[in-house]
């Protein structure tokens, strides 16, 4: 039986299991300033092993992880003296709940991962004989037949608060980037790895610069990662499993390497870099100042004004594109709301396509919710004061009409501008716009013949006499038919 417990000894190489398959191998780095005396063994992964050799391996090297307490038999071992590991399994859990997970020789290879293909067993009490030898023996009876495969033991980790899977390339393509797949609803840490239950996806590409990443948790497993991949052989693409408990300690649980990258586009990275080149000069271009749209920049989001996230995707087919830019976002969606006496916004598409996914330029959403005669001093500071404020606040992208803009004079306007605006306009240029945007809202209320709600009750009644004459004849054809 192999209990493992690891040191740094100043060696060339130290096998980590009786298999000797995952080494680690020491090197020596000099700093000039203080001479050899200084030297510190620098420790790397110089081949991977089973499931629990590599944790093994890996558990006195990462920072910013633990690896928890393991032990690890093979199937010979467990043959050979079944009773002993029993007794070691409690002591060494404290007869607390463990989890039984397959280790086996064929598992995590470098040309082919069988993922999924054995057994574990959880919560099982390290105290109850019975209990572990029942977990042991379905993961051995789960394994091919090699008496050298092994049974890893770890504890049952509770209060998770976080579980998942860090891929470090895309697994399909090898496109540069982190793949976070999490679950933090469930508590559970094999929902990821089983597929079931809550999966929730972060892309971040490779070069990411560090000050750019705004949540700590995803900053925290980046570290991981980037610290996996300096321990192991330069560009060795790593399937890292993890958890994180209440506590706030994040835990390492496996690390093995991606299978498939021997069917990557080996070009693909040059491929993305030019793209994102390309998306950056687009958006820089397009974010410059226009000399009829109020706004020093622009922001890009899928779900404000009309939304194309939910009405055609958020990577729709060119046909739906094609059609939503016509009917909507091309040139009728400024046009509705100049009739209705806010600012047209002519020759200015609503609607932009990156990387084939849509985009609502906000800048120019921002300046169709102004009253069309506001002068363009005080147009520029609201847009600009809005464009702000979703930045700081992108939670609201989908409400940009109720908590960024203010778009129609209701109880609670001057409450809402002092809160969110306060001093963006001076006095005078503040009730020009309240006054500009109270009689658009009253404009827009009035049942009075010519005023826009009728005009538009009229249009609708319109469109849905077409729509029946149609129905009709399509009826008619059909039973001609």
């Amino acid at each position: 039986m192999t209990v493992h417990q690891l040191h740094h000894p100043p060696q060339k190489s130290l096998p980590t299991a009786t298999s000797g398959a995952a080494i680690l191998e020491f090197t020596y780095e000099e700093p000039e300033e203080n001479g050899p005396e200084s030297r510190e063994p620098l420790c790397k992964l110089k081949s991977f092993g089973t499931k629990a050799e590599t944790l093994a391996a890996l558990q006195p090297l990462i920072h910013f992880a633990t690896v928890p307490n393991l032990l690890f038999f093979s199937v010979a071992e467990w043959n050979t003296n079944p009773a002993d590991i029993i007794l070691e399994i409690g002591h060494r859990f404290n007869y607390e709940p463990v989890v039984f997970r397959s280790s086996a020789l064929n598992e995590d290879g470098d040309k082919q991962s069988q993922a999924g293909a054995f057994t574990s067993c959880l919560d099982i009490d390290s105290g109850d004989p019975q209990a572990v030898r029942k977990a042991v023996q379905e993961v051995i009876n789960s394994f091919d037949g090699c008496s050298e495969d092994q049974v890893l033991v770890m504890p049952m980790l509770t209060g998770v608060t976080m579980s998942g899977v860090i891929m470090t390339f895309v697994i399909d393509s090898g496109a540069p980037y982190y793949v976070l797949n999490y679950d933090d609803e469930s508590g559970k840490t094999d929902t990821i790895t089983g597929g079931t239950g809550v999966n929730k996806t972060v892309l971040v590409h490779r070069d990411f610069a560090s000050g750019h990443v705004d949540s700590p948790r995803v900053s925290e497993l980046l570290n991981l990662a980037r610290e996996l991949e300096g321990l192991c052989e330069r560009g060795t693409p790593l399937d890292i499993e993890f958890a994180k408990t209440q506590d706030g300690q994040l835990h390492l649980l496996q690390v093995r390497r991606i299978t498939v990258q021997e069917n990557w586009n080996r070009r693909i990275s040059r491929y993305v870099g030019e793209a994102l080149f390309q998306a950056e000069q687009f958006f820089e271009n397009h974010s410059r100042r226009k000399p009829h749209v109020a706004g020093t920049r622009t922001i890009l989001g899928q779900m404000p004004d009309w939304n194309p996230a939910e009405i055609i995707g958020t990577r729709p087919k060119p046909l739906a594109i094609s059609l939503y830019r016509h009917l909507i976002t091309d040139s009728i969606w400024q046009e509705a709301r100049a009739t209705m006496g806010y600012q047209p916004v002519p020759h200015t598409p609503l609607m932009l396509t990156l990387g084939g996914q849509p985009y609502i330029d906000v800048r120019a959403s921002f300046n169709s919710f102004l009253p069309a005669k506001l002068p363009q001093i005080t147009r520029e500071k609201l847009v600009n004061a809005w464009l702000n404020r979703l930045e700081t606040q992108p939670e609201f992208h989908d409400k940009v009409e109720f908590e960024i803009a203010q778009t129609i004079v209701d109880f609670n306007f001057a409450e809402d501008y002092l809160a969110r605006y306060r001093g963006v306009l001076n006095h005078d240029e503040y009730r020009e716009f309240r006054f500009e945007l109270a009689q658009l809202t009253a404009a827009n209320l009035s049942l009075d013949d010519k005023a826009s709600l009728p005009i538009a009750l009229r249009k609708i009644d319109q469109l849905e006499g077409i729509q029946s004459s149609q129905n009709k004849k399509s009826t008619i054809g059909t039973h001609l038919a």
